[in-house]
């Protein structure tokens, strides 16, 4: 799936997850989503990227307000997330 780089950072963030998922290595890190979004956006800052993962997911308060309600990742540990649809395989 082609993405256009001028989309929003979190419907990166959700490509990037859904890429990740695809090629089975979920759960995926807080530095593997950064690093897949620096692809589309190499000067993208990591204190950018950072509260929109936080805001988009489900179980993290807080985050960047664009992305708060977006609930598109599910936090299974402390920097890893799997997408919220897959969420039931990793609950403990």
């Amino acid at each position: 799936m082609a993405i256009d780089p001028k989309e929003p950072i979190w419907k990166l963030v959700e490509h990037c997850a859904t890429e990740l998922t695809q090629a089975s290595q979920a759960p995926f890190t807080r530095g593997e989503l950064i690093r897949c979004v620096r692809t589309f956006r190499p000067g993208c800052r990591k204190d950018t990227i950072n509260p929109i993962i936080q805001g988009m997911t489900e179980n993290l308060r807080g985050g960047a307000s664009g992305a708060v309600g977006k609930n598109i990742l599910y936090s299974v540990e402390r920097g890893k997330f799997v997408l919220v649809q897959h969420r039931g395989q990793y609950e403990k």
